[in-house]
């Protein structure tokens, strides 16, 4: 099988220019070739450590986060002890002698307000009691920083 134009020596030696034409055939290509590896490998390697930075950030700030968790819930913890809970008893034993006398009294300022707190107090006494349950732990953080000024 022939070429038409496989016996011209002119035409072959085109064909191989255009094929080759890119190539770099210098006499530092070495050089160039090492110090375009070594600027390749810098880069990615600045790429790997900065993605490694940010993970590690990542897991700093979820660490810490689950950490702060962790005392609040410690703290809340230590706070329910038989003193707090004489002290909820008290306030709902101080609450309830003192609803007489101000049910009454608010009866005679708005009509019909004491009958509906009489309806709801299932409601509103175990919610009182939740704030101040939830509020706890706030005010013995504040407590203890104003000891520790």
């Amino acid at each position: 099988m022939s070429f038409p134009d496989s016996a011209d020596p002119a035409s072959f030696d085109e064909r191989l220019s255009r094929a080759f034409a890119g190539l770099d055939v210098s006499s530092d290509f070495d050089a160039l070739l090492t110090a375009r590896l070594a600027r390749e490998s810098e880069q990615d390697f600045a790429q790997r450590l900065h993605l490694a930075r940010q993970l590690e950030l990542e897991r700093y700030r979820n660490a810490r986060f689950h950490a702060s968790w962790r005392q609040e819930a410690r703290a809340l913890l230590r706070l329910l002890t038989s003193e707090t809970a004489g002290v909820a008893v008290l306030i709902v034993l101080v609450g309830s002698a003192v609803w007489g006398p101000l049910a009454a009294w608010a009866n005679v300022q708005w009509p019909g307000l004491s009958d509906a707190l009489h309806q709801n107090a299932a409601i509103v006494w175990p919610s009182l009691l939740g704030v101040l349950f939830g509020l706890a732990p706030l005010l013995a953080r504040r407590l203890r920083d104003l000891r520790a000024d």
